[in-house]
């Protein structure tokens, strides 16, 4: 994560998503939409699958320690509700964010001009 070149990479997916061009069946229209936007989008999703991925797994250690805290009573049940909702909608969004970064990235290469 430290590696990561950019600070607020959903943020920055979000700010891309609207250059997209949308097809009438309401589909992204990758041939359509800016070869700079695609690429700079499949990098943020990227990166956004990233910091979901990284974040369930933080929260997937702090539950085990809180373990004890769950069993007493401390750590209230709807505490621990809104905990998976929150994990299963950041592996959605992960599982989102791949799909994205993948078809910008095929679309990209196979638009690419190829060498003689």
């Amino acid at each position: 994560m430290a590696a990561m070149s950019r600070h607020r990479p959903m943020r920055d997916m979000l700010a891309v998503l609207p250059k997209l061009v949308i097809s009438s069946a309401g589909e992204v229209d990758y041939s359509a939409s800016n070869p700079a936007d695609l690429s700079a989008l499949a990098e943020h999703a990227q990166d956004t699958m990233q910091v979901a991925q990284l974040g369930l797994s933080a929260i997937g250690l702090l539950l085990v320690r809180a373990a004890p805290e769950m069993d007493t009573g401390e750590i209230s049940g709807d505490a621990i509700e809104s905990l998976g909702w929150l994990m299963a909608e950041l592996g959605e969004l992960a599982g989102c964010c791949f799909a994205l970064a993948a078809s910008c990235r095929e679309h990209l290469a196979y638009a690419a001009p190829r060498p003689p």
